[in-house]
C-alpha cells in the first residue's frame, strides 16, 4: 500500500484539520465526524463520517474520474484496493442503489444474553466453531462476535514449537506440546462393540430347514426345484482341518456393517431357489475375502470345503453364481447400497474427510475401449476409470464408475453432492491432488459452507510459483497413529485468480507451505480458515494411504478385474472431440505454408542482392501456393471442428464393462476392506510391526484352516496357531475381541465365536 503523507488546510472558522493526501490533487480530511474531500485546491465533496453510501460514492468517483490509483484512494479512506474497486463496480451497475450497505440477516447477529452464554459453553466443552454454528443456526462470524463480547477466547489446538538453534527437533520434549491422536478415535469407532440396539437393526431372522445332514442338502434342493424354498437356511456340522475357515472372522464385522441386512432391505427376492438373495451375497462376500474376484477361479478350489464354511453342502458353481448375480444386476440398485452402506459409515462421524482420485484398470481384451493415460505405465492403454473416496484410515467409501464426463475437476461436483446427501448437516474437507486443479471450482466450493477442500498448488503454463522467505516458517508436530510428525510450515494468504478480460475473477484462499528437509518447498491450499495448520497440512500429506489402497488392490484385491464379460456402449459417446478428418487437411496446410514461407523468403533474398540464383518461375509458383493455401483453408473450414466421439473411427462401437455388475461388486468389495481394515485396528495394540506386516498377518489368518464346533446357540471357530509366537498372541486377542461382538451367521440364531487351538505355545 503506498504511503500516506499529512497536510493541514484551513477550512475556514474553526474547522481546521490534519488530512491525508492521496496524491497532489487530492486529499481527504476528517474532523468531528465529517469528511471532506479537496480536489485541485477546492473542497469537492462533503459528508459524514458514518454514511457508508456517501464513502463509497466518493471513491467510486475519485477512481472513476481516475483522480488517484486504487491504492492511494484505499490507503486515504483505510480500505483495501478491493473495497474501493467493488464500490466502483456497484456504482457502475447500481448507480447510488448499489452502494447502500445491505441489511444485515439474522443469522449474522446474536442479541441475547442468554445465548452468548451458550456459545461460550459449547466453545468450553470442546466443540469449534463451525460445529456451533451449525447447532444454533447462526454464522461462524456471529460465533466469533459473540466469543469477543463475552470476553472469551478460544485457544488453539497448535502450538509452534519454540525456537531452538543448538538442539535438533527430535530431541524436543513431546510433552511440552499438546498433540492430538485423531487415530485413536479412528481406532476406537472401528472396535466399539456393538449394542443390543444396533445390533437388533444389522442382524437377518433366522431361516429354518428340515435337512438333518449338513452334507446332503437333497431336501432342500427338491423344495427349491418345486417352487417352494426361497432360500435355504445355513446347516453346520462339526468339522476338522477345515481349510480357510479364517475367512469366517469377517463375518461379524459384515454383519456389523449392515451389509446384508441392507442387501434383504433394498433388493428383491431372486428365488425360489436353493441359492436364494441372502445365500448369493453371502457366497461373493466369502469369495471377495478369499481374494476370488475373478468368479471363474472358483473352479480350482473345492466346492465342498468352501460350502461347509457358509453352512452348505457345496458352494455355488461359477455358471450359478453369474445367473445369479445377473438377477441383482437387473434390479438396478448397486448405488442405492452403496449410498446405504456409506451412510451407516459415516453416521457416528462429526466431520468427515474424504480423499478422491481416479484409479485405471487396463484392459488387454480385443474389444474398443477408450484409453486413459496409466501412470504407472507412462503411456495410455485401453481402460476403464473409477473414481473413489476413501477416508483417511484408507478405507473406501464410495466409487463412482462409468462417468459420462470424465476428468476429477466434474466428477469433484458428482461427490460433493453426494456426500452432502449421505452426510447432511456435517462438514466434509475434500480432498485431491493437482488433476482437481481449478480455480473457478474453488470460488464455488469456498462457498458452500458444509463442504471445505484441500489440494496443492498448481503453477501456471511457463511460469513457476514463488518461493517463500525462511522467516516465515515454523516447526509443528502432531501425533498421527502413535507416533509424532514434524514439519517446517508457513501459513499466508493468497489470491488466485481465474477467467480472462472483463470476466476475470479471483478468489482467496488460505496456502500451507511445508518446507522438506532439503529446502524444497510445497504449496497447499484450502478454503478451511478455522483449522491448524498442523493438521491440515498433514491431512493433505497423508493422501497416499489412497494410493497404497489403490496398490495393494492391484496386488492382493485384484481391483482392475472386469468381474463381467457383459458389455455396453461407451457412457461418454456424445462428448465432443476433435474432428479427426481435419488432421490431413492440417497436416497439408503446415506444408503449404511451410513451401510458401520459403519461396517467400528466396525472392525476397533476390530482390536484395540480384546476384543469388533463383527461379524464374518462382513468382508464378507463390501463386500457386497462395492458391493452394486457400483451397486448402476453405476445405478445412468446411469441415465441423468437433463431433460426437461416437461418430469417430476410435469411438465407433466403443464399449466399456456393465457398469450396474461392476458397481455391485465394487459394494462388496468396499464391504470387505472394510472389514480387513477393522481387523487390522483389532491387532494393532497386540502387534508391534502392525503398520508393515499388519496386513500380511490378516490375510494368512483369513487362509488359515482350523475346526468347527456347533452347539445349540452357538457356532465356534478354532483357528490353528500361526508360525511364530507373537503371531499367534495377535490372533488370540482378535479371536476375543471379535467374540464379545456376539453376532450371529447370517441366516442362523448361532452366535459366532471364536479362539486359537491349542498348539505352540505363544509365550
Amino acid at each position: 500500500m503506498n504511503n500516506v503523507t499529512t497536510v493541514s488546510i484551513d477550512l475556514g472558522g474553526d474547522f481546521n484539520t490534519v488530512g491525508l493526501q492521496m496524491n497532489h490533487r487530492a486529499s481527504l480530511h476528517e474532523q468531528e465526524g465529517v469528511c471532506v474531500v479537496w480536489l485541485d485546491g477546492q473542497p469537492w465533496l462533503r459528508f459524514d463520517s458514518d454514511d457508508v453510501a456517501a464513502r463509497r460514492f466518493a471513491m467510486a468517483q475519485l477512481c472513476g474520474l481516475r483522480v488517484a490509483t486504487q491504492a492511494q484512494i484505499a490507503a486515504a479512506f483505510g480500505v483495501g484496493t478491493a473495497t474501493v474497486e467493488r464500490a466502483s463496480q456497484a456504482f457502475r451497475k447500481h448507480r447510488i442503489a448499489g452502494l447502500q450497505p445491505k441489511k444485515r440477516s439474522r443469522q449474522g447477529c446474536v442479541q441475547e444474553p442468554s445465548l452468548h452464554k451458550a456459545i461460550v459453553a459449547q466453545a468450553r466443552s470442546g466443540e469449534s466453531i463451525r460445529a456451533i454454528a451449525l447447532r444454533f443456526g447462526i454464522s461462524r462470524t456471529a460465533v466469533k462476535t459473540s466469543f469477543k463480547r463475552s470476553n472469551w477466547h478460544p485457544l488453539e489446538n497448535q502450538q509452534a514449537l519454540p525456537a531452538m538453534p543448538t538442539e535438533p527437533i527430535d530431541r524436543v520434549n513431546v510433552e511440552s506440546v499438546p498433540v492430538v491422536d485423531d487415530a485413536q478415535e479412528l481406532a476406537a469407532e472401528a472396535i466399539e462393540p456393538t449394542t443390543q440396539a444396533d445390533s437388533q437393526s444389522v442382524v437377518l431372522p433366522p431361516e429354518r430347514t428340515d435337512d438333518t445332514n449338513p452334507s446332503d442338502r437333497l431336501g432342500d434342493r427338491v423344495l427349491a426345484r418345486l417352487g417352494l424354498l426361497d432360500d435355504a437356511a445355513p446347516l453346520f456340522e462339526d468339522a476338522d482341518n477345515v481349510g480357510e475357515v479364517g475367512a469366517l472372522l469377517v463375518f461379524p464385522l459384515l454383519v456389523q456393517q449392515g451389509v446384508l441386512f441392507e442387501t434383504m432391505r433394498l433388493f428383491d427376492r431372486i428365488g425360489p431357489a436353493f441359492y436364494g438373495l441372502r445365500t448369493s451375497v453371502v457366497c461373493l462376500l466369502l469369495l471377495m475375502t478369499l481374494n476370488l474376484s475373478r468368479l471363474q477361479q472358483v473352479m480350482r478350489r473345492d466346492p465342498a470345503q468352501l460350502g461347509r464354511l457358509v453352512g452348505l453342502d457345496r458352494i455355488t458353481e461359477v455358471k450359478t453364481i453369474r445367473r445369479k448375480l445377473r438377477l441383482l444386476v437387473a434390479q438396478k440398485r448397486s448405488l442405492e447400497l452403496m449410498s446405504a452402506l456409506a451412510v451407516r459409515q459415516l453416521a457416528k462421524q462429526d466431520e468427515i474427510w474424504a480423499y478422491l482420485d481416479g484409479h485405471v484398470s487396463v484392459y488387454s481384451g480385443g474389444l474398443k475401449m477408450r484409453e486413459h493415460h496409466v501412470a504407472r505405465l507412462r503411456a495410455a492403454r485401453p481402460s476403464v476409470m473409477d473414481y473413489w473416496v476413501n477416508q483417511p484410515d484408507g478405507a473406501p467409501l464410495i466409487v463412482v464408475s462409468g462417468a459420462p464426463r470424465e476428468g476429477l475437476v466434474r466428477q469433484v461436483d458428482t461427490i460433493r453432492d453426494q456426500l452432502r446427501e449421505l452426510a447432511r448437516d456435517k462438514v466434509v474437507t475434500l480432498i485431491f491432488d493437482r488433476e482437481g486443479w481449478s480455480p473457478k471450482l474453488f470460488a464455488q466450493l469456498k462457498h458452500d459452507p458444509h463442504i471445505h477442500f484441500l489440494t496443492y498448488r498448481k503453477a501456471q503454463k511457463n511460469k513457476t510459483l514463488p518461493t517463500l522467505a525462511a522467516s516465515l516458517f515454523k516447526p509443528f508436530k502432531y501425533c498421527a497413529h502413535g507416533r509424532i510428525v514434524c514439519y517446517d510450515l508457513a501459513d499466508t494468504r493468497v489470491r488466485i485468480t481465474y477467467g480472462t478480460g472483463k470476466n476475470k475473477r479471483y478468489v482467496e484462499l488460505r496456502q500451507i507451505t511445508r518446507r522438506t528437509p532439503k529446502g524444497k518447498q510445497v504449496h497447499i491450499l484450502t478454503d478451511d480458515f478455522e483449522r491448524s495448520t498442523v493438521e491440515l497440512a498433514y491431512r493433505m500429506l497423508h493422501r497416499w494411504t489412497q494410493e497404497n489402497y489403490f496398490k495393494y488392490g492391484r496386488s492382493h484385491r485384484d481391483i482392475d478385474a472386469l468381474i463381467t464379460q457383459k458389455m455396453e456402449p461407451a457412457a461418454d459417446g456424445e462428448r465432443l472431440v476433435r474432428n479427426p478428418e481435419r488432421k490431413a487437411i492440417d497436416a497439408s496446410l503446415s506444408a503449404v505454408d511451410k513451401d510458401l514461407a520459403k519461396a517467400l523468403q528466396d525472392y525476397a533474398q533476390h530482390q536484395l542482392d540480384p546476384s543469388h540464383p533463383v527461379d524464374d518461375s518462382l513468382p508464378e509458383h507463390i501463386s500457386a501456393l497462395k492458391r493452394e493455401l486457400e483451397l486448402l483453408r476453405s476445405r478445412r473450414a468446411a469441415i465441423p471442428a468437433t463431433v460426437a466421439f461416437n461418430t469417430t473411427k476410435t469411438g465407433r462401437d466403443a464399449v466399456q464393462p456393465h457398469i450396474e455388475t461392476r458397481r455391485l461388486m465394487h459394494c462388496f468389495r468396499i464391504a470387505v476392506d472394510r472389514a480387513e481394515l477393522a481387523l487390522l485396528e483389532f491387532i494393532r495394540p497386540h502387534f508391534k510391526e502392525w503398520e508393515h506386516e499388519g496386513r500380511s498377518l490378516i490375510r494368512v489368518i483369513l487362509h488359515s484352516p482350523g475346526n468347527i464346533r456347533v452347539t445349540k446357540r452357538s457356532l465356534h471357530i478354532a483357528i490353528s496357531p500361526q508360525a511364530s509366537p507373537y503371531k499367534t498372541r495377535a490372533l488370540q486377542s482378535l479371536c476375543q475381541q471379535l467374540t464379545t461382538i456376539a453376532m450371529p451367521f447370517p441366516g442362523t440364531d448361532l452366535i459366532m465365536s471364536f479362539s486359537v487351538l491349542p498348539g505352540r505355545s505363544p509365550s
